[in-house]
């Protein structure tokens, strides 16, 4: 099952661990002689490690295909696609020329001033196009927090105009909540590490990666 949540992220790495402790109880138990014990305990380490490192990377992958997804929902070319390839070439170059002309704004109060005049007139494509290019400006602030750019003003207003996309706009502006970042990314490194068994705790990873594969 693909992981696409940081609750199915958590419940694999804690699978991943308990089945690590269930080994390292069966290797205790099966007698073996020291050094072939500290090598089976150093391979069930190594395997529960590399399985952590690919479960990290299966989230941040969906969490980047939700994101590029999200973010072609709100800034892309609005409504299904023309059936003819004329058709579909010349909303593309709106796009273009409009994407140019908000890039061509150089404070966000002159972005903002643009937004509004397509706003009026009913201009979606120039309206997403504002709102694209104050997001690749905003420079990571989010909304409801300290914005230092002045961008986020423009974002503001987009979401007020467009109460429908208020939580697709929220999802790429503060996905998780300002406050909870730092926990999240904490939480995630405590999920994802894995426990030694008593007599390998001060052996570093790189010895026991040598003990796993017999060369240490």
């Amino acid at each position: 099952m693909a992981i696409t949540t940081q609750q199915e992220a958590y419940d694999a790495c804690a699978a991943v661990n308990d089945a690590a402790r269930a080994s390292y109880l069966d290797i205790t138990n099966r007698g073996l002689e020291t050094s072939r014990r500290r090598q089976e305990f150093a391979k069930v380490y190594v395997d529960a490690r590399t399985k952590m490192g690919a479960i990290k990377q299966e989230l941040a992958a969906s969490r980047q295909d939700a994101y590029e997804s999200v973010e072609t929902e709100l800034f892309g070319i609005p409504g299904p696609k023309p059936a003819s390839a004329a058709d579909r070439a010349a909303l593309a170059a709106n796009m273009r020329d409009a994407l140019g002309r908000a890039s061509d704004c150089e404070t966000p109060s002159e972005l903002l001033t643009v937004l509004r005049q397509w706003t009026v007139v009913g201009d979606v494509i120039g309206v997403r196009a504002c709102a694209a290019v104050a997001f690749q400006r905003s420079a990571g602030s989010v909304l409801g927090g300290m914005d230092t750019t002045g961008w986020v003003t423009v974002i503001e207003a987009f979401a007020e105009d467009n109460p429908a996309d208020a939580d697709r706009i929220l999802a790429l502006t503060n996905p998780v909540g300002i406050t909870d970042q730092a926990q999240i990314a904490f939480g995630m490194q405590m999920a994802t590490s894995v426990a030694k068994p008593i007599e390998l705790t001060t052996v570093p990873d790189w010895q026991l990666e040598q003990m796993a594969s017999g060369a240490g």
